[in-house]
């Protein structure tokens, strides 16, 4: 397993030293800076340096006495932050423009200001007597984004990225999966932003709210003073929440017109420049963090890096848990460990055989086992169709009835819980057993079981739905389920897929590579319903490595709303008619692995 290794120079130090700075930017906005520094080492030593930009706060302030005995250093992320810097690593932890106790506005994430700064911030940290030169870009979500939006400045001293649990198409990973607005996640996320900016926790738990007083300041008792100025420039941020309102197509400004669409910031539209700067990419995700493994699949199979790497493991977004039915627990700092084998490669030049490994490493669920392939997907499997079939049934032959259906009414109490891969992306779930109440929750679906498996099916790659449908409605929203139902009677949750109807058109010219029924979401290719008329919606569910066990059912559940996530698409009293004859064969097409 990659959790074994250990950097060679892990054992050379034991303690971090923290000093804060601030940075001026070419137009005078100055930005906070923390740099975590290995310790003990001797006068003169050099590192390799790691930069870090977020919009989260580098650092907390503890409130006294906490902070006589802590620097900081707080929660999961924090784990990861010691890892690195402990294996011999310079972090240089800096507060975003606008955010945190930097100075400036943030007009919207990842602006052509904000990306240039990272190059600023590189150039000085080449003249820092413990620099080497060698420098990468490394962060989770937010911050794993602006690691590889560093990589635009196309900097000769930035040898690699590793983004960690982060979107690579704005629209399609965050914004609007599925092509369904994102309206928890952007409601939240706007919300917890705005208190940031105010200096204020955005979370409710009483432990860290008598721990922190706010956001770390820079220097000693100008520091708060200099802070309060900070974030009085914070006043005029952006919000996305409120820019992103009313958002149906790819190619559609917000109605402030900062931005021509959500592609102005998002990586994918970076793709060239990115590749220009000669830097090694390693994406990684876990199969329940949000739309993200999708995002990293995609960000590998469009990265012209030489060394372009992939990593999915069994977790939700950050890796704070490892999420398994039924073998699901809380983890500490294991997945950053192959952050530190990449790092250690690139940036030290150690032969630690990532060189030699295949580019592709992947967890199958249940199988509880680590797998490498060549490309992505894994070479070794076929597609396997399961029909939708009468009396609730799923079968892999096709149906053969000249006329069959079953009634699909629209419900908006239909939804999927807390513990889930979108409420993870909000911090929000504090247990590692996701989706714990399927069962209950598929009695307000549609549902269809196969038979008893006669022996295990591992399902590895993209699973891919095609509904016929036909309705009096010009649109609807359609989630799939699938789902393993266990011998014992347990509905465990594989993974998901959704679809808009309106955006039901599948692209001749693709955005960019992808390995699924490609769409743009764009404009011209909007498509509402007609009535009477028979629509195919095919569409992929998020990708996935799942085994299912002999004896145990396989389950197909839908839906026509997510309230807990996804904004209300379907007309109020709606009803749809599915389709599942021979002309009309609705189903879903596995991936299955060959062992």
């Amino acid at each position: 397993m990659f959790t074994d290794y250990v950097s060679p120079d892990r054992a050379h130090y034991r303690k971090i030293r923290i000093e804060s700075l601030y940075i001026k930017m070419r137009d005078g906005v100055r930005l906070a800076v923390d740099i975590l520094l290995p310790a003990p080492a001797s006068a003169g030593t050099r590192f390799p340096v790691l930069l870090h930009q977020t919009r989260y706060w580098r650092l907390p302030e503890l409130r006294r006495p906490f902070r006589w005995f802590s620097q900081g250093l707080l929660g999961h992320e924090a784990g990861y932050v010691k890892e690195l810097v402990l294996s011999g690593y310079v972090f240089v932890n800096v507060d975003c423009r606008g955010s945190g106790a930097s100075f400036g506005q943030r007009p919207y994430p990842w602006s052509p200001d904000e990306i240039r700064d990272g190059g600023e911030v590189v150039d000085w940290i080449l003249r820092q007597p413990w620099a080497n030169g060698q420098v990468g870009g490394v962060g989770i979500s937010y911050t794993g984004t602006a690691a590889e939006m560093l990589l635009v400045n196309q900097h000769p001293a930035v040898k690699g990225s590793m983004a960690l649990f982060s979107l690579y198409d704005v629209y399609d990973d965050i914004a609007c999966p599925f092509g369904i607005p994102h309206a928890t996640f952007l409601r939240e996320w706007g919300r917890a932003n705005a208190l940031l900016d105010e200096n204020r926790l955005p979370i409710t738990d009483l432990l860290p709210r008598l721990l922190v007083r706010g956001v770390k300041p820079v220097g000693g008792r100008r520091g708060h003073r200099e802070l309060a100025a900070a974030l009085h420039d914070h006043r005029e941020n952006l919000h996305v929440s409120e820019t992103s309102r009313g958002i149906i197509y790819r190619d559609q400004p917000p109605s402030n017109g900062i931005v021509t669409s959500m592609d102005d910031f998002s990586p994918h539209h970076f793709q060239d420049r990115i590749d220009g700067s000669g830097a090694a990419v390693y994406s990684a995700s876990g199969w329940y963090d949000g739309a993200y493994p999708h995002a990293s699949i995609r960000r590998y199979l469009n990265s012209g890096a030489k060394f372009n790497r992939l990593l999915l493991g069994p977790w939700d977004h950050g890796a704070k848990y490892h999420i398994t039915p039924g073998q699901s627990r809380k983890l500490g700092s294991e997945a950053v460990r192959e952050g530190v084998r990449f790092f250690d490669h690139i940036l030290k030049g150690q032969d630690n055989g990532l060189a030699s490994d295949p580019p592709v490493r992947y967890f199958t669920l249940q199988q509880e086992q680590w797998k490498t392939a060549p490309t992505w997907p894994p070479p070794g499997s076929r597609s396997q169709t399961w029909y939708l079939r009468e009396n609730g049934g799923l079968a892999p032959e096709p149906p053969t009835e000249s006329e069959a259906r079953d009634e699909l009414r629209h419900d908006p109490a239909q939804g999927t819980g807390e513990a889930t891969r979108w409420a993870c992306l909000r911090s929000q779930v504090k247990t590692p057993n996701y989706y714990p109440d399927r069962k209950v929750r598929d009695r307000q679906l549609t549902v269809y079981d196969s038979l008893p498996l006669a022996a295990d099916l591992t399902v590895t790659g993209h699973p891919v739905a095609v509904l016929y449908l036909r309705s009096r409605a010009e649109d609807g929203s359609f989630f799939v389920y699938l789902e393993e139902v266990t011998v014992k009677g347990a509905v465990h949750y594989i993974t998901e897929g959704g679809l808009r109807a309106l955006h039901r058109n599948l692209a001749e010219v693709p955005e960019y590579r992808d390995v699924v029924p490609p769409r743009t979401y764009r404009q011209a290719a909007g498509a509402p319903l007609v009535a009477g008329e028979v629509a195919r919606l095919e569409f992929d569910l998020l990708p996935i490595s799942y085994r299912l066990r002999k004896g145990s059912r396989l389950r197909v559940a839908l839906a026509t709303a997510d309230r807990d996530n996804f904004a209300p698409i379907c007309p109020e009293g709606s009803v749809y008619e599915l389709l599942r004859d021979a002309a009309h064969p609705s189903g879903v097409v596995l991936p299955v692995m060959e062992e």
